[in-house]
């Protein structure tokens, strides 16, 4: 009788089991050296963060080598929703003429792509998902919207992506925006894998862009809050410009000195230059007189901020230089 050698199982791989939130599919093959990469997904579910993060990479997404906050080129979304196809054409040939890998975001993308995804070169999806509560509960906190109706909304533009992406042959990669989240830096090299970059700078840029909180983008993409602009900081009085979106009441300012508050005042005076073009009366002025013993030295530093929130109006801080 002739012994039997066994052996012994292999081990199982845990990896196959770990899910990244990052899956590629209708990827027959290698990507062709030229093709275009579409970010999709409904509004506030993170097409800004995977736009930002493949500008990081490298890629181009059309703002000129001058990023917006939200990375989106306006141009080319403005002849998508136009349905101006000339436009469209001349914008995209450009494009293809300068690059062989470039990008377009725009969160309303899906509600179009069926009509212009063949005027793109070999193009491709990117679509994010995120938890539609987290969707709902941004826009409640940036527009003002009902939360719950939000939440069936995004349930239904959700419904309509599916639609579209599950009759689509392009290759494409659905990303889950909470997976990204936790593992900033096993996304970005995934992002970049599927991208084609090998570019250490690159892909340390963006992970540097995906773990940081945007904070511009947080304040631009509200559609109320307040703004206004820090004109004068002289030895004895502070003066600027300041409102609030969606009314003509006027707004307090606060006002720091080395970051001790100085004084606070109302935005009400009449300016000129303001009325119509920015403000319905002009009345959004401010000017806060500074008492002796409070007058600016040289070197002191001067913040100004609508009470309330949570950033300085523009040109804030300053400081104050002194005459020369």
């Amino acid at each position: 009788m002739t012994a039997q050698t066994t052996q012994a199982p292999p081990e199982l791989d845990l990896s196959k089991l770990d899910n990244t939130g990052f899956l590629r599919i209708n990827w027959p093959g290698p990507p062709p050296a030229e093709r275009t990469l579409i970010v999709l997904g409904v509004a506030r579910s993170g097409t800004t963060m995977v736009s930002g993060a493949l500008h990081h990479l490298g890629i181009d997404m059309g703002m000129g080598g001058k990023p917006n906050t939200v990375y989106e080129d306006v141009a080319l979304s403005e002849a998508v929703e136009g349905k101006d196809t000339n436009r469209l054409k001349s914008l995209i040939a450009q494009k293809n003429a300068e690059r062989k890998v470039w990008g377009w975001k725009r969160p309303s993308a899906y509600e179009h792509i069926e009509r212009v995804k063949r005027q793109f070169r070999n193009p491709e999806f990117l679509v994010i998902f995120r938890d539609v509560f987290a969707i709902a509960n941004r826009n409640r906190i940036s527009v003002r919207s009902d939360l719950l109706a939000n939440m069936a909304h995004t349930v239904e533009q959700y419904r309509q992506l599916m639609a579209i992406i599950s009759k689509s042959n392009e290759r494409m990669a659905l990303i889950s925006y909470e997976k990204a989240m936790l593992n900033p830096g096993r996304f970005v090299g995934q992002l970049a894998a599927y991208a084609g970059v090998s570019d250490q700078k690159h892909i340390r840029a963006a992970r540097r862009f995906v773990r940081e909180t945007p904070a511009d983008y947080l304040m631009t993409s509200r559609t109320w809050g307040g703004y206004g602009f820090l004109d004068r900081a002289e030895a004895s009085f502070v003066s600027g410009w300041a409102m609030m979106r969606g009314t003509t009441e006027p707004v307090s300012i606060d006002v720091w000195i080395n970051d001790q508050h100085a004084g606070t005042v109302l935005a009400n005076q009449f300016r000129k230059d303001l009325a119509q073009k920015a403000h319905p009366t002009g009345e959004c002025g401010f000017r806060l007189v500074l008492p002796d013993d409070r007058r600016l030295k040289e070197g002191d530093v001067v913040r100004v901020r609508i009470k309330g929130e949570v950033k300085d109006v523009n040109n804030s801080p300053r400081t104050y230089v002194g005459k020369a």
